[in-house]
């Protein structure tokens, strides 16, 4: 109907028929419970959207632009915020007896039995694993959903007030072409920012950079060479990306990321372009419809060391002295259940330990502990999450993008069950790079300052250095956080150190 329109020229039924088509297909989506079946459903409403923004960037008015883009982002994780779907019971139980198989496939793994015998014992493990993570799967997408749990629309007059001091910037990717949409409390303004092409070129010459620099971290004159390179290549992504905006010195930033484009370290562009506190949202809607007002009077600190990281353990020390009265779980205590437990009703939780991101099924995505993995699924079984969560661990940010703006890892998981701010690496990171940078932002936390700029203070450290491995962490942690996050009532009260 859309198309009929506009080839009779009728650009407002044109309009109306996209709109009435994304109210179809979003009616559709809120049927599903799994929040893997709603996010990979939203591809059937790109082409619609697509065309939408294609009309509003017609005129150039940058709140048209930006109604448009954000009709069709992100929704399944907005949908969330009155609360996700209640597992399928189906699930709850194959998900445990998932965990205990794992579990005794890590015990066969450590024994120190070889041969024949005991490899076949390691298969039958394995594939008892690989046959219940497809049973959890299944069971997951018998969830039913709520059919109330539609996305709303941005309201940008509310958006603009909620802004306050800070600037938000969402890039908006039509065909070939880069947007993006600036607001601030007073104006609402579009920049086309050229073919994404180039973008992408500039980013991969970035990443290629980090990359060289982990390699090169043992060598002092070879590592000054390629940190000036990285320096260039930063150079390059702000000239493509944040100069074109002007924006004020200093300025507080929100930053919608163009879904087309690998990671960018926007902690580092950041500092480039001389701007302040960065925070990352999946859309404008979400950062302004997440906030929740805070009910815990008490909550806490709690720190938790994974096994087999190097420097794990002493992060955890590290930060228990600049948190004093947080709980620790290390060692054979931090186990899934434990942790999983802990992060109910804590104000904030900190997890240095290995992640991995599963291309294949971002749903089993994982934080590794004492006894096996704590899964995505497992985060989405939380009903009093904390309010910050900081993941210290490779991956741990990582997220597979669907067509849409949807998003699906661990990171999201967390947002999507009411934990307001994660911070997390967005690329990979070597685990002794972390520990420094840890240490200013729990530091700055204890200080009264918001996640975003206590972020923003680690990375502008780390960032001034020649350590290698401490540009590193500045380049890999990002802030994914709502419009508020009360951190100055978070309660780090002092106290003496205890353990779960």
């Amino acid at each position: 109907t859309a198309l009929l329109r506009l080839a009779d020229g009728n650009r407002r039924g044109a309009k109306i028929a996209i709109g009435n088509g994304l109210r179809v297909i979003d009616r559709h989506r809120s049927t599903f419970g799994a929040s893997e079946l709603r996010a990979t459903s939203s591809v059937h409403g790109v082409a619609l959207s697509q065309m939408g923004l294609r009309l509003a960037l017609e005129h150039g008015r940058g709140a048209d632009v930006l109604a448009a883009a954000e009709r069709w982002r992100a929704g399944a994780l907005l949908s969330t915020i009155g609360g996700a779907a209640a597992p399928h019971p189906d699930a709850a139980r194959e998900l445990a007896e998932l965990h205990q198989l794992e579990s005794r496939l890590r015990a066969q793994l450590l024994e120190t039995a070889s041969g024949e015998q005991a490899e076949t014992a390691v298969a039958r493990l394995r594939g008892g694993v690989e046959a219940l993570e497809r049973s959890v799967t299944r069971a997951t997408r018998l969830a039913p959903g709520d059919p109330r749990s539609i996305s709303a629309r941005l309201d940008v007059a509310a958006l603009r007030r909620r802004l306050g001091h800070r600037t938000l910037v969402e890039f908006v990717e039509v065909d070939d072409e880069l947007c993006a949409v600036v607001v601030s409390s007073t104006r609402c303004r579009l920049v086309r920012l050229g073919a994404i092409g180039a973008v992408v070129v500039a980013v991969d010459h970035l990443m290629f950079a980090l990359r060289r620099l982990v390699m090169a971290a043992t060598d002092e004159q070879r590592a000054a060479t390629v940190l000036h390179r990285l320096h260039i290549a930063v150079g390059d992504v702000n000239a493509l990306l944040m100069q074109p905006l002007a924006l004020a010195a200093g300025s507080s930033l929100v930053v919608i990321p163009p879904a087309g484009v690998a990671p960018v370290p926007w902690g580092l562009v950041a500092v480039r372009a001389g701007a302040g506190e960065i925070t990352i949202a999946p859309s404008a809607a979400w950062w302004l419809a997440a906030a929740r007002p805070s009910m815990r009077d008490n909550g806490g600190v709690v720190l938790v060391a994974g096994p087999d990281l190097d420097g794990a353990g002493d992060e955890i020390r590290r930060l228990a002295a600049e948190q004093p009265g947080s709980a620790t779980l290390t060692g054979a205590d931090a186990t899934t259940a434990a942790v999983l437990g802990a992060f109910s009703g804590a104000d904030i939780v900190h997890v240095a330990t290995h992640g991995t991101f599963r291309a294949d099924n971002p749903m089993f995505s994982a934080l590794a502990l004492a006894d096996g993995r704590l899964l995505v699924h497992d985060l989405e079984t939380m009903v009093d999450p904390p309010r910050l969560v900081i993941l210290t661990s490779c991956h741990a940010g990582l997220t597979g993008v669907h067509p849409g703006g949807e998003l699906i890892g661990t990171a999201t998981a967390l947002l999507s069950v009411g934990v307001q701010a994660v911070i997390a690496p967005s690329i990979a990171i070597p685990d002794r790079a972390t520990v420094s940078l840890a240490t200013d932002l729990h530091r700055a936390l204890r200080r009264g300052a918001s996640p975003p700029a206590a972020l923003a203070s680690a990375v502008a450290s780390a960032a001034s250095s020649n350590d290698p491995l401490a540009v590193m962490a500045a380049a890999s942690f990002q802030c994914i956080a709502a419009s508020t996050v009360d951190v100055a009532a978070l309660d780090v009260s002092v106290g003496a150190p205890t353990t779960l």
